[in-house]
């Protein structure tokens, strides 16, 4: 069986040296540092091949954080593109 390779998203860093690495989870992007054997109940993502930070709703759904981002970033131009600007160069919401 082969070993997992976790992979290291980030460092914890108190007056200019590195401390902790973190790990960064697939779906919601938190980042959290790695402590073996803490009892911390994390989990690993098989469709993304990444690990997850254990919140339920990352465990129950794969949703990739880059795809909510691009999800979030299509609603806010939606919004965006139903404003119209009147004559005086003030935005009102159409509904």
């Amino acid at each position: 069986m082969s070993k997992r390779v976790e992979k290291i998203a980030g460092a914890i860093m108190v007056d200019g040296q590195q401390t902790a690495e973190t790990l960064r989870c697939c779906h919601c992007g938190m980042h959290w540092e790695r402590q073996p054997g803490s009892g911390t109940v994390r989990g690993y993502c098989m469709k993304c091949n990444a690990v997850i930070c254990g919140n339920p709703s990352c465990m129950r759904e794969c949703k990739p954080f880059e795809k909510w981002c691009e999800e979030v970033e299509a609603a806010e131009r939606l919004k965006i593109e139903k404003l119209e600007q009147t004559a005086e160069g003030i935005y009102i919401a159409r509904r």
